[in-house]
């Protein structure tokens, strides 16, 4: 059996969401972990929790967050136009891998959310706002 990585993981979730359709729509990029400190971009991350390898199986299976990144409105509040259509662009994207068309690896939203960004300290700087995708993935380790 050929365990995959978290690299692996996000190798094939940035192939999905490495379009047009999303591109064209941040004036930052899709970053893998973490955004650079300071970006104010509109950016996506793919941030992966641990992988589970499933006892018996050929699979393996875990969480992976897309997050949206787009700055605050001069008021402070989200921008909720820009956020949503961002989210709108990658959600059909997900949907469209879970339904089979990716080899041996399916994913799909299972929660998501709106958040104000911190500044690592757990303070809002006011600056960003970011939806949150939590999804579920599944991957064939041989």
């Amino acid at each position: 059996m050929a365990t995959k990585t978290i690299f692996n993981i996000l190798d094939k979730v940035y192939l999905v969401l490495n379009v047009d359709a999303v591109n064209d729509l941040l004036d930052g990029r899709i970053y893998r972990f973490k955004k650079p400190v300071n970006d104010v971009k509109k950016n996506v991350v793919l941030s992966p929790l641990p992988i589970r390898d499933r006892i018996n199986v050929d699979l393996q299976d875990g969480i992976l967050f897309i997050n949206v990144y787009a700055q605050n409105l001069e008021n402070g509040t989200p921008d909720e136009a820009t956020l949503n259509s961002i989210t709108e662009a990658i959600i059909p994207l997900i949907e469209a891998a879970w339904s089979g068309s990716l080899e041996y690896f399916n994913f799909k939203i299972i929660e998501q959310s709106l958040f104000d960004d911190t500044d690592g300290s757990g303070r809002n700087t006011n600056q960003l706002s970011y939806v949150s995708l939590r999804c579920e993935y599944f991957i064939e380790s041989t």
